[in-house]
């Protein structure tokens, strides 16, 4: 665990930052290597995506995520990260965060739980044809914004973390520091001008889902499988780049029941997007994940719409999809010890384009049992894969014509504290420049029809499309 020096009025000027830095480097001396220096201010009235629009650069890692009732936090920059490849991810992941905590300071109000780690990982363990993003990706960040649910106890948080050596000069970085943390202050979302629409170029990579579709469904009368998600991708071409923080701000505009969120490699690319779907939250010890699957539209008005959503209720397909995903959930938390919940009948989760299926499942985490731990048992479920899984994954990566990288995957944060929470990467796009890669996809299951499912999955690319700005 980190060193804890919890002082409210560490850094009311810039003299006591820099009394408290030379502290902080009589520990690296006694120590013999570089320290973490995990740095909290109080931010008043942040906006995380201020910090993404104005510090945020295409050769900067970054990480947003944005959620009404959940933690929304914004992180640029890195001190210290890791990327990894292979089955063994998930625990490498952790094993840098733990030797990263040995060798951290943190200083700043009681309430602080971090640092916070940001990460992402493929859907695959290694990448099978070449991929922006590696199987396994960590970092701590230099620059934080954090700003909690409303009705959470405690300030919003400005992060700042060091990586402070036995040569560095105090008094500079005493200085920069100090500069810094008023740039977190004062960093404001700046919607931009509004410009003419564009048109933009499309292109369907994979023109024979339906055909993949049949292909599934001969599977599942065979009984190799009793569902399979496949993926569609569509490219998109526009006269001039993408801009993330707008289509960020779009997203949460459009989607509000949905997790915005952004990640950057620091090269150019950036996978963003707006998930109706939670993989886990671990919070002071209690378990929240969530069984997404089963779909309906929505609407032309209030009537069709609750006639639609009591048909998805009903629906025998629908139903069948959805507690292939939940029993799931169940069987994998309860092998590693864990005690479920009573769980209700699924309910319906409405969002802009289209409504789902939606258990939220709860359980107490026995502790050591750490959130990637758990991360590495449950994905993908067969929400994102289908059953069984490895046989699912196997025809996924045989028939699919591009890389998934990290749609349908996990990407969330930890803190000092084993909380943490991560999504599932889906109603997604990676961009570069004026280049986008668009994602959607559909389980297949019996009684699937592969016109019905190519409209799912073209219902479900709607949201991108209109919220890439």
């Amino acid at each position: 665990m980190p060193a804890v020096c919890p002082q409210d009025n560490l850094f009311q000027t810039e003299y006591h930052l820099h009394q408290f830095l030379l502290q902080c480097q009589q520990v690296v001396q006694e120590r013999g290597r570089p320290q973490f220096v995990s740095l909290v201010r109080p931010c008043h009235s942040p906006d995380p995506l201020g910090l993404l629009q104005t510090i945020g650069q295409p050769n900067r890692l970054h990480f947003y995520i944005e959620h009404r009732h959940s933690l929304t936090m914004a992180a640029v920059d890195a001190v210290a990260s890791c990327q990894v490849q292979g089955p063994e991810r998930f625990r490498a992941v952790q094993n840098f965060i733990r030797r990263c905590l040995l060798d951290t300071i943190m200083a700043g109000p009681p309430s602080y739980q971090g640092p916070y780690f940001c990460s992402s990982f493929t859907f695959f363990p290694q990448p099978h044809l070449p991929a922006p993003f590696p199987g396994g990706m960590v970092f701590l960040p230099r620059w934080q914004v954090i700003r909690f649910p409303q009705g959470t106890d405690g300030p919003d948080l400005g992060i700042i973390n060091l990586r402070l050596g036995a040569e560095d000069q105090i008094a500079i970085l005493a200085q920069q520091t100090w500069q810094d943390f008023h740039r977190l202050q004062q960093a404001r979302y700046q919607a931009p001008t509004p410009g003419r629409r564009s048109l933009y170029h499309l292109t369907y990579p994979n023109r024979e889902f339906k055909n993949q579709v049949e292909t599934v469904l001969k599977g599942i009368q065979g009984g190799d499988f009793t569902k399979v998600v496949l993926a569609q991708a569509v490219d998109l071409t526009a006269p001039g780049n993408f801009n993330g923080p707008a289509s960020l701000a779009n997203f949460r505009q459009q989607e509000p029941a949905c997790y915005v969120f952004s990640v950057g490699n620091g090269r150019g690319h950036t996978f963003l997007g707006a998930s109706p779907e939670k993989l886990l939250r671990v919070d002071q010890g209690q378990l929240t994940t969530d069984a997404l699957a089963g779909s309906a539209p929505r609407g032309v008005d209030t009537a069709d719409d609750q006639l639609l959503a009591a048909s998805l209720l009903v629906a025998a397909k629908e139903r069948r999809e959805h507690q292939l995903v939940r029993d799931f959930i169940i069987q994998h938390l309860e092998a590693l010890g864990l005690r479920t919940t009573p769980l209700t009948s699924p309910l319906v989760l409405k969002l802009a384009q289209i409504q789902h299926l939606h258990t939220v499942i709860k359980a107490g985490v026995p502790p050591g049992l750490t959130v990637l731990e758990l991360l590495g048992h449950l994905h993908p479920t067969p929400a994102m894969a289908g059953s069984p899984r490895a046989a699912a994954c196997a025809l996924i990566r045989r028939i699919e014509t591009f890389e998934r990288s990290l749609y349908a995957a996990p990407l969330g944060w930890t803190d000092a504290q084993g909380n943490g929470e991560f999504i599932v990467g889906i109603r997604s796009a990676l961009i570069q420049g004026n280049r986008a890669r668009l994602f959607s996809g559909a389980g297949i299951v019996a009684g699937s029809d592969p016109a019905s499912e190519l409209a799912e999955v073209e219902l479900k690319l709607q949201p991108m499309l209109k919220g890439l700005a």
